[in-house]
């Protein structure tokens, strides 16, 4: 989990290290969990994105909206779109009904994608 490492950073009192002798380190994706440890309700505003690809599988996160392909290769037209607040089990593909916020998480997945230089699964042809 991507807040594993920054959690254990702080419980240790030390921090991550910015950069190496020869080279600068990718900064931690993640934030610590502390807080929530110490009774704060959340640690990400709505406007928060995160987000997974594996083997052309994906999902893309903000706030109670959450982006999902379960089967591959990653394909727009099987993109589902759920609301994890009223539905925790994404069964309701809400896609049809909420064009713009389907269109929202798409372009916040193609910004996660390039911010953090993801290497799409491509498939044999």
């Amino acid at each position: 989990r991507s807040s594993d490492l920054p959690t254990f950073y702080e419980l240790a009192g030390t921090a991550y290290p910015g950069n190496t002798a020869s080279k600068k380190i990718k900064p931690l994706l993640g934030k610590t969990i502390v807080p929530l440890l110490n009774g704060e309700s959340s640690i990400h505003s709505e406007e928060y994105v995160t987000g997974l690809e594996h083997r052309g599988r994906m999902f893309v996160r903000k706030g109670n909206w959450k982006l999902v392909n379960l089967q591959p290769p990653l394909d727009n037209k099987k993109l589902m779109l759920f609301n994890v607040a009223e539905d925790l089990g994404e069964t309701k593909d809400l896609s049809k009904n909420n064009p713009e916020k389907f269109e929202e998480l798409l372009m916040d997945w193609k910004d996660f994608v390039k911010k953090n230089e993801i290497l799409l699964h491509q498939v044999n042809q």
